[in-house]
């Protein structure tokens, strides 16, 4: 996920790719999913991340639920 084999020196950190991140580009930016491909997580603005691997929403918000935070929770 790094630009190139450069990095810095004191820091470690490498100079990343659109929508990667973390000290070594190993991983998608907050509020993305599916490394090295990067998508954006799908909450229906409940919800500000997801599982970095399957997409599922995580802590969904204002009584919602599901994968995509896109279901009522019941009784709501």
């Amino acid at each position: 996920g790094s630009r190139d084999n450069l990095c810095e020196v004191v820091t470690g950190q490498c100079l990343c790719q659109s929508y990667i991140d973390g000290r070594a580009c190993d991983k998608c930016e907050r509020g993305m999913y599916n490394f090295p491909d990067c998508r954006q997580c799908v909450c229906n603005g409940h919800a500000e991340t997801c599982e970095d691997s399957t997409g599922k929403c995580v802590d969904c918000q204002d009584f919602t639920t599901g994968q995509r935070c896109d279901l009522c929770i019941d009784g709501e």
